[in-house]
């Protein structure tokens, strides 16, 4: 994924509730009509450019509380979400954390509901886990996709020898 050609964005001290003058995204180095957003984790400011903003809608305008417009399409928790399963039941990884804790150990996480899964009768729950080298659950999937591409690779080959003799 990557942003869109003649995305720009430079950090500023601006407020995202007025919207910045043309002499002032130039003066910044972008195209006239940028934007100002403001970080609410960290409290940064940036002017940012997007290219036929007036035309197009963007994910950030879509999914504004939850994509940020410097992200867009390179934010890394829609881009796994919006990657598609091959089971009917999946998990997704949102997040990993790094740390050493001890039993007895209290983790307090803040949950929002920011995509919907009602559409496709979906559910969403909290798994906390450790996870081994393989980063994953499910080890029937690797004896299986070898075992796919055998039995494909044995009808290829079938298929090649019947098409070369007859």
């Amino acid at each position: 994924f990557a942003q869109v050609q003649g995305f720009s964005s430079v950090s500023a001290n601006c407020s995202a509730s007025v919207t910045p003058t043309n002499s002032q995204c130039t003066n910044a180095g972008l195209s006239t009509g940028c934007k100002c957003y403001k970080n609410s984790a960290t409290g940064q400011s940036y002017y940012f450019y997007y290219p036929n903003d007036d035309n197009t809608q963007y994910l950030y305008e879509t999914y504004p509380n939850q994509i940020s417009p410097l992200l867009g399409v390179t934010d890394e928790h829609f881009i796994v979400w919006m990657r598609t399963s091959s089971l009917p039941t999946f998990r997704k990884l949102y997040g990993k954390i790094d740390g050493n804790f001890n039993d007895g150990d209290q983790l307090v996480f803040g949950i929002q509901a920011n995509y919907e899964v009602a559409s496709f009768d979906g559910i969403k729950g909290l798994v906390i886990s450790t996870l081994g080298a393989s980063a994953g659950r499910n080890k029937s999937m690797g004896p299986a996709y070898i075992t796919t591409g055998a039995i494909s690779l044995a009808f290829g080959l079938i298929m090649m020898l019947k098409e070369l003799l007859l």
